[in-house]
């Protein structure tokens, strides 16, 4: 599956369509929607050098999660639970909400750049973060 691909398709306001995910399930990188989770919970993870884990957040009932609040690559959004979601395509999410996506991506991207090991490379990240914006 390539990104913008679903397995499904979503329609437009009034009949929104929802999405089951099981636990331990990775959700599609889909480049252009939104997910609004009914029920359950996922974590969004990234990986440093070396492969490891970085928790970048919890997510549950309410919280809207997808890879367009990101940046940072790769992005994974890792079901923890059992979860239904209700698909928001593009057109619902992407009038006036630029300075609160730059807020979000900001913000992990500093929570990336924390866990860079040893502190001399975090701080390297930090600034070549800086000059880009």
């Amino acid at each position: 599956m390539t990104p913008n691909t679903l397995p499904f398709r979503y329609t437009l306001p009034g009949k929104l369509q929802q999405q089951l995910f099981n636990r331990r399930e990775v959700m599609p990188p889909c480049e252009d929607i939104l997910w609004r989770i009914e029920w359950g919970a996922v974590r969004t993870q990234t990986q440093n050098e070396d492969g490891s884990p970085i928790t970048l957040g919890y997510w549950g009932t309410g919280d809207l999660i997808g890879y367009p609040l990101s940046k940072i690559k790769p992005y994974k959004i890792q079901c923890l639970t059992d979860i239904k979601v209700t698909i928001l395509p593009p057109e619902l999410w992407r009038r006036n909400v630029n300075g609160l996506l730059n807020h979000i991506q900001q913000s992990e991207e500093l929570l990336n750049i924390i866990h860079y090991q040893p502190i001399y490379l975090r701080l390297w990240k930090f600034l070549l973060g800086t000059l880009k914006n």
